[in-house]
């Protein structure tokens, strides 16, 4: 009899440790009375996504933990991520806790936007987690409302959250008149939007005057090298002779020449990357496999023709299986879902390594592709993306 009370006790204490490593889940009359009266089958998604929380812990979730949260949580009903975040711990310091929280408000904001926005803004103003999920997913299906949203509802997390998507979008629709719409309906996003037109440049030369004209009048001479530094760390992949051409136009374009020299200074700063990379071509004794591996990752995204090519020609399937896997799970890791376009460089990069992939070996490509969540699947064979979330 004692050996059963000491096992009992100590299994007891074990299972007590791990629910204090994640909290324990929320407990109320209402909601023991719901569980008891639901099917099973209707629990088994947020019963799965109480083992994965509890089983994380206290620990910072891995890339592959996160994965699996995500498999469970893009499949969610309103109804299922209402239930998911009644049981959620209300004590805060556990990691896990906060990032399920952000995941399961995403998902209620692509099936339901203005009930999850009015709900996350109503947790006030330590909810930055909540509140930016909730306008990352809106803003993929429906832009001008989550901006009329954030801007009626007095909440400056939601302003704050929704100035990036805001300033992407009127840069690209219209350069010339970005900054306006930015000062009549978002003031707050004017140096988001100032950022956004010099990323413009290098993909837009037939609009580079107007921009840097625009650029020339808005910023001031004081905040001028901040953003020369901000941008040509961004841009260091075009190499010198692009960045050369931006400065001549902006020489062009009435710039002062002390500006025009800084930015030639900012620019010498971040060395162009060499394509291929040096790593790559002429690696040396000490290179590890995973720093080829980081290096090819970077071809494929910034210049995915180029390097297509290389491997092809040199039948490097272990660097182009590696990029598929990496830029694969890397998605399955994020709030991604079919239709989203703010991962549309890695998505597209996966495309394209897996079929260099299939070609170089067909067995080992379809034995992954076999493998992947069926969404992911779609998406790689099918170009087309969904305009939907799935199941």
């Amino acid at each position: 009899m004692l050996g059963v009370a000491v096992a009992t006790w100590s299994g007891y204490r074990a299972e007590r440790r791990v629910r204090d490593g994640a909290g324990a889940p929320a407990v109320s009359v209402k909601r023991m009375v719901k569980r008891l009266v639901t099917p099973a089958a209707k629990r088994a998604g947020t019963d799965r996504l109480e083992e994965l929380r509890q089983a994380i812990g206290r620990n910072f979730p891995s890339r592959r933990e996160t994965a699996a949260l995500w498999s469970v949580v893009r499949g969610f009903s309103v109804e299922e991520v209402k239930v998911a975040l009644d049981a959620l711990p209300a004590e805060a310091g556990r990691t896990v806790n906060g990032e399920i929280a952000g995941m399961l408000y995403y998902r209620w904001a692509q099936l339901d936007p203005e009930a999850a926005a009015t709900a996350a803004a109503a947790r006030g103003n330590d909810a930055y987690q909540e509140v930016s999920a909730v306008i990352s997913a809106w803003s993929q299906s429906d832009l001008d409302a989550a901006i009329r949203w954030a801007k009626d509802s007095g909440s400056y997390l939601a302003r704050n959250s929704v100035v990036w998507p805001a300033a992407r979008r009127w840069v690209a629709e219209d350069p010339a008149t970005a900054v306006s719409r930015a000062r009549a309906e978002l003031p707050e996003s004017v140096s988001i939007v100032l950022r956004e037109l010099f990323a413009a440049l290098p993909a837009k030369p037939d609009s580079r005057p107007e921009i840097l004209a625009i650029l020339r009048d808005e910023i001031p001479e004081d905040s001028r090298e901040r953003y020369f530094n901000s941008f040509t760390m961004q841009a260091y992949s075009l190499g010198y002779a692009q960045m050369d051409d931006i400065a001549a136009d902006m020489a062009d374009a009435g710039w002062p020449e002390e500006s025009v020299l800084k930015f030639r200074e900012a620019n010498k700063r971040f060395q162009p990357m060499e394509w291929p990379p040096p790593v790559l071509d002429s690696p040396r004794p000490e290179t590890r496999p995973e720093d080829r591996e980081a290096a090819y990752r970077r071809w494929a995204v910034n210049q995915p023709e180029q390097a297509i090519e290389w491997s092809e020609a040199r039948g490097e399937s272990g660097l182009v299986s590696r990029t598929v896997e990496v830029f694969a799970d890397n998605l399955l890791a994020s709030n991604w879902s079919p239709g989203r376009d703010d991962n549309g460089r890695t998505l597209d990069a996966v495309r394209k390594q897996f079929a260099v992939w299939q070609r170089l070996d067909a067995a080992a490509a379809g034995a992954w592709l076999a493998a992947m969540p069926g969404e992911l699947r779609n998406q790689v064979i099918n170009p087309a993306p969904e305009d939907h979330a799935t199941r």
